[in-house]
This record gives C-alpha cells, sequence and structure tokens, in this order.
C-alpha cells in the first residue's frame, strides 16, 4: 500500500554499489518510477536519496526496484509481543496497521505464538514507532521473549565454551593424552602388530596365586 501524505523524501541505505555505474544505474531505475520526482544515488556514503509524491509511489516500490534490479537495501527486521489478540480479524487488523505505518516494508503477524515480525527502515521508523502502531490497533505491544535453546543447542554451546575458554588447552591436552593410555592397554590395535592373545594365553601369562 502507497504511503498517504504530502511530497515526501527519503534515504535508502545501499549495501553495495559498483561504483559510479552502479549508483547511475540505480538512479535511472528509481527515477522512472511514477511519482518520483527527484533522485541522488551517493556511492561513498551508499545512500540512495529520493523524493517522491506518496500519493503515487511507497518506499516498498521504491525497495521492491531496488531489489529486482539486484540491489540489496539495508533494512531491519524485529519481532514484538502482542496481547488481545482473540480471533483471526485481530490478525488482519494489526498486519494493516503496521503495513500502513511509514517505514514499513512487511509484516506478519502470527496467532498461535502472539507475535509480529516486522521488516522497515530503521532511518524512518523504529520499534517504539512499532508499538504505537499496534496500540493504536487497540492491542498491546510487549518485547518478544527470546528463543527456547534446545538440548542439542546447550551441548554444542558448552562445547564451545570448553574449547574457546582459558582451560582450553588443559582440556585439550587432558583429551589427546588418553589416546597413548589406550594404546598402550591395547596393542594389538597397531596396524602391523601381532592380534589379541587366546584366552588360554592370557590365563598361562597371569601370576599364579600363592
Amino acid at each position: 500500500m502507497a504511503d498517504v501524505g504530502g511530497p515526501r523524501s527519503i534515504e535508502l541505505p545501499i549495501v553495495e554499489l559498483d561504483g559510479r555505474h552502479g549508483a547511475a544505474r540505480l538512479r535511472e531505475l528509481l527515477a522512472g518510477l511514477p511519482g518520483v520526482v527527484g533522485v541522488t544515488v551517493n556511492p561513498t556514503e551508499r545512500l540512495a536519496r529520493v523524493a517522491f509524491n506518496p500519493t503515487e509511489t511507497g518506499v516498498r516500490s521504491l525497495v521492491d526496484c531496488a531489489r529486482a534490479a539486484g540491489y540489496t537495501v539495508g533494512t531491519a527486521s524485529t519481532q514484538l509481543g502482542i496481547q488481545g489478540m482473540y480471533c483471526a480479524s485481530c490478525v488482519t487488523r494489526i498486519e494493516r496497521a503496521l503495513e500502513q505505518t511509514p517505514g514499513v516494508l512487511a509484516a506478519s503477524v502470527n496467532p498461535a505464538t502472539e507475535q509480529a515480525r516486522v521488516e522497515y527502515l530503521p532511518g524512518l521508523v523504529d520499534s517504539a514507532g512499532l508499538s504505537r502502531a499496534i496500540e493504536s490497533a487497540g492491542y498491546q505491544a510487549r518485547e518478544a521473549p527470546a528463543p527456547a535453546e534446545s538440548a542439542l543447542g546447550r551441548e554444542e554451546a558448552d562445547q564451545q565454551r570448553e574449547y574457546r575458554g582459558p582451560d582450553a588447552e588443559v582440556v585439550v591436552r587432558r583429551r589427546r593424552s588418553a589416546a597413548p593410555t589406550m594404546v598402550l592397554s591395547y596393542p594389538w590395535l597397531i596396524p602391523g602388530s601381532a592380534g589379541p592373545p587366546a584366552a588360554g594365553e592370557r590365563a598361562s601369562s597371569a601370576p599364579a596365586g600363592g
């Protein structure tokens, strides 16, 4: 949906610009969109400054145009918890309120987790603005809980800490020392050595009882 209001100017951060050629191409593409009245692209700052009429085009159209041409626009994503959702229409109202917020590129609400995932341009809106959009729709915004850590993830993290911690050298040395001990205890494991002794040989080699 296109933004509404008077003429606007925005800055689009571009992750990569291939010198002047890339800047000129991006400027030409953006200038060809309906409602765009001015474009300047600075390859040093990696910024595209666009003046446009929001009744004819929107921020999302500008970003989509750059992405379609292979440019990466610097956006941010966040998750917000939501309280007060009871039905499917709640999801629709919240998504609409977020998508109508200037700077928001995409919004999706998961009623099962009671969370909204939002992609936005940091220069135009922040998390506080997103929370206000949710509250304007009649719901309460809260910070989304951190994702749960699985048992496998905890084990891998513990191993990483073990090897990267201050005692990592001691731990690695201790684990390496286990290999010679096993070889000395079981010499037939060495390639080319004789196989394990037979049961009778092991019995005859044992010391006789007194």
